[in-house]
């Protein structure tokens, strides 16, 4: 292991010999040989780097070639290694500065300051947060990413990175990388997360990993703080459940989910609970009860309730932003995590003609994802407390959106499948009353206008 230690040294110019003893538990506990403790170590930087500054930089360093097995292997050892990484190129930084300044200058990091106000955003590097970055950079803020590119959803470092922006490159459920990204930062837009139904049930523990415990993390760590931090939460219209509904005899009712039973046999819309009649939608306001229907939803939910928590206890001003069905450039292709309107473009961008589920008359709301941007900005901006839908308040069946969208592609038009998955819900779209007289925002981008734009805007990998 000593012999590891003067290696590595060798290897990064940096003085690792104190940290050996925390190497050796590394080794005991992750039952990994030296040779793969010094691929960690070179990994080490991408599982949880300094600030960069310019994501360029990382884009331009050579990542060591590892297999996917042996990734997961080493993943036992990652954070206490990482931590160490973290440590030796602070201790490099501060070294550069006392070898390569002129005596007696300054050498505290202006660039970093702590006097100088921040907005981080959490999940900066993915559809909706890079177009925060990009609203808030335009409007003249210091913006600070951090994302952990998980492979869900990038295959690499995009290619639309701000470079105006500065990145980390880490996991939000990392206190310490938390804590440190925390640096000068006045405000938070949180948008990591893992999203959409996923690929089965199995995927609970990750969702429940990613999206809470990362708020969790992330609210522990800005209840710690002395300055106060305005936070505006990333969330979605999934928490309401089915949509409101408003029966001819019995007013306002909540249906409870829909069976398979009734699904198999073609009958998609809700009836009332009391009587049987069928049900009239509504928009849904931000008063109306949460009843999270999906393991994503239910972690949705809960990111909303953790916030509260923190909001009452802190006194510090949250917004919950619901997001209705965000669409446009960035988008991830070819992903059961993507949103509805990816999987379509998808399907036609691959030659495929777009497979609507059930009739195709279920009722959402798309709204494109510059209005979601400015509405995180105004939010950011604000002192609002409590729940916001983001809509455009314009509804579209999804038979609709496939059908406008093939058209504007030039492809094949859609089929209607009758296919169904258990979890989504019938009509869910949005009130937008609240969010035009308390934050000032409404939309901008029509539908026809959005739909036009994402049928030839380019998709994520």
């Amino acid at each position: 292991m000593r012999d590891l230690g003067r290696h590595h040294r060798a290897r990064s110019g940096l003085d690792v010999a104190a940290l050996v003893v925390d190497l050796e538990r590394v080794v005991a506990y992750a039952r990994v040989d030296e040779g793969e403790l010094v691929t960690v170590l070179e990994l080490a930087p991408w599982l949880d780097p300094v600030l960069l500054g310019n994501p360029g930089a990382r884009a331009g360093r050579r990542r060591p070639e590892v297999g996917l097995r042996q990734l997961n292997h080493l993943r036992i050892a990652a954070e206490t290694v990482s931590v160490a990484a973290a440590a030796a190129a602070a201790c490099e930084h501060r070294c550069h500065n006392r070898r390569d300044d002129p005596p007696g200058a300054d050498r505290s990091d202006s660039g970093r300051s702590s006097r100088v106000s921040v907005v981080l955003v959490t999940g900066g590097c993915g559809f909706i947060g890079s177009h925060v970055v990009d609203e808030l950079v335009a409007r003249g803020e210091r913006v600070r990413v951090l994302d952990l590119l998980h492979p869900l959803s990038h295959e690499g470092d995009p290619d639309y990175l701000n470079s105006a922006a500065e990145y980390v490159f880490g996991d939000v459920q990392d206190a310490g990388l938390v804590a440190r990204c925390l640096d000068g930062v006045a405000s938070v837009s949180h948008q990591a997360a893992m999203v959409g139904l996923g690929s089965d049930f199995d995927d609970v523990v990750d969702y429940v990993r990613h999206n809470d415990v990362g708020t969790a993390t992330l609210l522990r760590a800005l209840a710690r703080r002395t300055e106060p931090v305005r936070l505006v939460l990333a969330s979605s219209m999934v928490v309401y459940g089915e949509g409101r509904y408003r029966c001819g005899e019995h007013g306002l009712v909540r249906p409870g989910p829909r069976t398979r039973e009734r699904l198999d046999a073609g009958e998609f819309e809700p009836v009332c609970p009391r009587c049987g009649r069928p049900l009239e939608p509504e928009a849904v306001p931000e008063e109306a009860p949460i009843d999270p229907r999906n393991v994503y939803a239910a972690t949705k939910a809960q990111q909303e309730q953790l916030c509260s928590a923190f909001a009452r206890e802190t006194g510090t001003a949250v917004t919950a932003l619901r997001y209705h069905n965000v669409y446009g450039p960035r988008m991830p292709r070819d992903t059961p995590y993507a949103g509805v309107a990816s999987i379509f473009r998808s399907a036609l961008e691959g030659g495929r003609v777009p497979r609507v589920f059930e009739d195709g008359r279920q009722l959402r709301d798309f709204v494109h994802v510059r209005d979601v941007a400015a509405a995180n900005v105004l939010a950011l901006a604000g002192a609002l407390s409590g729940p916001l839908n983001v809509a455009s308040g314009e509804p579209h069946t999804v038979g609709e959106l496939a059908q406008e969208l093939s058209k504007a592609f030039g492809g094949d038009p859609p089929v209607t499948t009758g296919d169904f998955r258990l979890g989504d819900v019938r009509h869910v779209f949005a009130s937008t009353e609240r969010a035009a007289a308390e934050l000032g925002f409404r939309a901008s981008v029509s539908f026809a206008e959005g739909v036009r734009e994402f049928a030839t805007a380019p998709l994520r990998a």
